[in-house]
């Protein structure tokens, strides 16, 4: 019989089926887009995955014994032998030494952008897919690491995020320099080059201190098609959302204040289900939720 440990009542962990991931985050029943599937404290957090790699061996000894228990059962990278080692003191010395420590914060933390790193065992034990049904976040203002389905998610689904969920332009050599098997998936070499240079227009265009209404429109063009080559690929999140309500910034400088407006609630829609509405950049009335979700 397969085992598994129950997180909550919406997932569990246990192991993949593929025989190649390990563990991971599976649905313990049917998960509505816009869910949140999980929302925990964090063990650790820094400004960024660096740090938390070099302050971790300093930070551990000051952690409860119940944490200490949950950081060391962390992955640590391929023929760690830590689960070969016999209960006692050899084993705890192993666990909790400074390298593998730095191993584990490199490998389960995670980066939000302009909110720092988190490390929590929840999210540890989500797998990377290049077409996640999910998006974590670490909200700052409540010191809580969320999880939001971005789409259905089936009883039995394995739960996944992008492990680049708000680094989309990163090139093949980045990705796998963050991946622990060295493959970036099926992402698209020729995509992304594609979506930096268009994105590198739109920062230009932002940029610009008065920019024209030709040079508005051929911005406005180039990001329909990187919002349509993230739909493509699947990279449904903060970055697509931005790019929606820069779209509609443009759309204001050439007075159609109504496609802008349009386009702000696409964005803000996005935002809400990656986040929650719970998050304070989010914040709704109840008659705006409403017409949010008819919308």
């Amino acid at each position: 019989m397969e085992s598994s440990y129950r997180l909550n009542r919406k997932v569990e962990i246990r192991q993949c089926g593929d025989g190649l991931k390990g563990l991971g985050l599976f649905a313990a029943h049917r998960l509505t887009k816009g869910l949140k599937i999980m929302s925990e404290e964090p063990l650790l957090v820094d400004e960024t995955r660096d740090d938390l790699a070099a302050h971790i061996s300093y930070q551990f000894p000051s952690l409860s014994e119940a944490e200490k228990s949950k950081l060391v059962l962390m992955y640590a990278g391929y023929r760690e032998p830590i689960a070969l080692l016999p209960a006692g003191a050899v084993k705890d010395a192993h666990a909790g030494r400074a390298q593998r420590l730095q191993m584990i914060a490199r490998y389960n933390s995670f980066e939000g952008i302009g909110i720092g790193c988190a490390l929590s065992p929840g999210s540890a034990a989500i797998n990377h897919a290049c077409s996640p049904n999910a998006f974590l976040y670490y909200n700052s203002s409540f010191n809580y690491v969320t999880l939001h389905a971005i789409r259905d998610i089936q009883a039995g689904e394995e739960v996944t995020i992008s492990y680049f969920q708000e680094s989309v332009y990163l090139t093949a050599a980045e990705r796998n320099n963050r991946l622990a098997d060295g493959s970036s998936g099926r992402a698209s070499e020729a995509k992304r080059n594609s979506m930096k240079s268009l994105r590198e227009q739109l920062t230009r265009h932002h940029e610009a201190e008065l920019p024209g209404p030709e040079e508005t429109r051929e911005a406005i063009s180039a990001s329909r098609e990187l919002i349509k080559t993230m739909e493509d690929e699947g990279l449904f999140g903060l970055e697509m959302a931005l790019c929606l309500a820069e779209q509609g910034r443009m759309f204001t400088i050439l007075g159609d204040n109504e496609s802008a407006e349009r386009l702000n609630r696409q964005s803000m829609i996005i935002r809400r289900l990656c986040i929650g509405f719970d998050h304070p950049s989010c914040m709704l009335s109840r008659l705006e939720r409403v017409g949010m979700t008819a919308e």
